[in-house]
């Protein structure tokens, strides 16, 4: 019964009907009336946090000159706007006459007051991380996982996405202070273009930090990996790849602000350069000006010569040297003449280049068996979208008594740099150790999937 009720409810159909969405989501000057509410019963104004009609129609008015809109009729409007606020936002008791906020127009508070005055600390996402993973672990050994996906990952996620938010918006926040003091034509444009460049610093070293803490992040991926492998249940199936698939996300999100930075930072620093280009002129301009004007020729006894006074604060520096005599001694090239030697002829072994050659054309032919591999790979995830590499790399060797190992790691190697690095597919390598029949060679292994 549950599973029909979740699968019947339509958000994007209840919420469009009627007036659902303006009463849940209510005009700036009723939302701001609410947060005008909330804002004194946290700060104890309202001691048991229920008020009165008049504080409601206070809050609206204190709303109306936020916005600089007009009081005309303002009771009557106040009414109407406190009637649909009860909805979802307000709670009458009628027996006292007051007023208390309902728990959604607490969370609508709590959360932008949250997003508003978000800080970034990297040591708190790697600390939540970590205790992610130790209560991971601790619910596998209890066979209790659907708590921690339940519990622990759902509060975990919101604090992650509002980290990477704040990056992201102080990233829009510099351009549009940019673009303001560019239009105002401020004069101190260049020490605030100094300044937005030193803060987008900040943000990449931030975001950085904040990467750094994707290692616990990785790890809960690796284990939530092999734990769908061995998983039947196809609730719990669908909660580890949307797990999955939120960490993937953020590292996306993360690499976006990344390029972010990379498309705006230069920008800043070529207007930072252009700018700064004409104030250097300009003060060795005056600079030369200030020079000419206050400089004088004194006279000298010796040979007529005429030194330049700067002016005061401005070292002299000597403008004629006198010249120094050096003795020039002429070396003869032919003095000692080198003896000719002959000329070395080196003859070549006909056995040692035919072994040469043969070294070389195994080394191109492993190559092309390689690339031929690789490309089984590439044509057997079109229908299958997740392959284990241990499947491939025991059947390229061979036989046992023909078993070429060259092969089977160049393979390996090959596959690391080309499903590791392509957009398309992902590689992971997982601590399970694969062994091969008849043998004793064993790999890590890993596994290859289409994103």
């Amino acid at each position: 019964m549950d599973n029909y009720n979740e699968t019947a409810f339509d958000f994007l159909k209840e919420i469009s009907k009627g007036s659902t969405y303006n009463l849940l989501f209510p005009d700036p000057r009723a939302g701001i009336a609410v947060i005008w509410l909330y804002e004194r019963i946290e700060s104890g104004s309202f001691s048991d946090k229920t008020f009165t009609e008049n504080d409601v129609h206070q809050a609206l008015s204190f709303a109306a000159k936020v916005n600089g809109t007009t009081d005309r009729n303002s009771w009557e409007y106040n009414n109407r706007l406190i009637a649909d606020l009860q909805e979802y936002f307000l709670y009458y008791d009628e027996s006292r006459q007051v007023y208390k906020l309902k728990e959604y127009a607490n969370e609508f508070c709590r959360r932008a007051s949250n997003t508003l005055k978000a800080s970034f600390d990297p040591t708190i996402i790697e600390k939540i991380c970590l205790a992610l993973r130790e209560r991971l672990e601790d619910l596998i050994i209890r066979n209790n996982l659907r708590d921690w996906f339940d519990i622990h990952f759902r509060t975990f996620q919101p604090q992650l996405r509002q980290q990477i938010d704040f990056l992201d918006r102080q990233i829009d926040h510099s351009v549009i202070e940019m673009r303001q003091n560019l239009i105002a034509k401020s004069r101190d444009i260049t020490l605030m273009l100094k300044q937005i460049d030193e803060r987008f610093d900040l943000i990449r070293k931030q975001n950085n930090e904040l990467r750094a803490g994707f290692s616990e992040m990785d790890q809960i991926r690796r284990k939530l990996e092999s734990i769908s492998i061995e998983n039947e249940d196809d609730k719990l199936g669908d909660l580890i790849y949307s797990a999955i698939s939120f960490f993937q996300e953020m590292k996306q999100t993360l690499s976006l602000v990344d390029s972010r930075l990379d498309r705006v930072q230069p920008k800043v620093k070529q207007l930072f350069s252009n700018l700064n280009k004409p104030l250097f002129n300009a003060r060795i301009e005056s600079f030369l000006i200030h020079l000419i004007d206050y400089s004088k020729l004194t006279t000298a006894n010796k040979a007529n010569k005429r030194p330049i006074d700067f002016p005061a604060g401005i070292p002299g520096l000597k403008v004629y040297q006198d010249r120094m005599n050096f003795c020039i001694f002429e070396r003869k090239r032919d003095l000692f003449p080198v003896k000719a030697t002959k000329r070395f002829i080196a003859e070549e072994d006909e056995e040692a280049r035919a072994t040469v050659f043969r070294l070389f054309s195994k080394k191109l032919k492993q190559q092309d068996d390689i690339s031929i591999w690789v490309d089984k790979i590439m044509n057997d995830l079109v229908p299958a979208s997740r392959l284990r590499f241990s499947n491939y790399f025991f059947l390229c060797m061979g036989k046992d008594e023909t078993k070429d190992i060259a092969l089977g790691i160049g393979l390996a190697h090959r596959c690391l740099k080309v499903f590791g690095q392509h957009p398309r597919y992902n590689l992971t390598v997982t601590d399970e150790l694969v062994v091969g029949t008849g043998t004793n060679i064993s790999l890590w292994e890993m596994i290859i999937e289409k994103k």
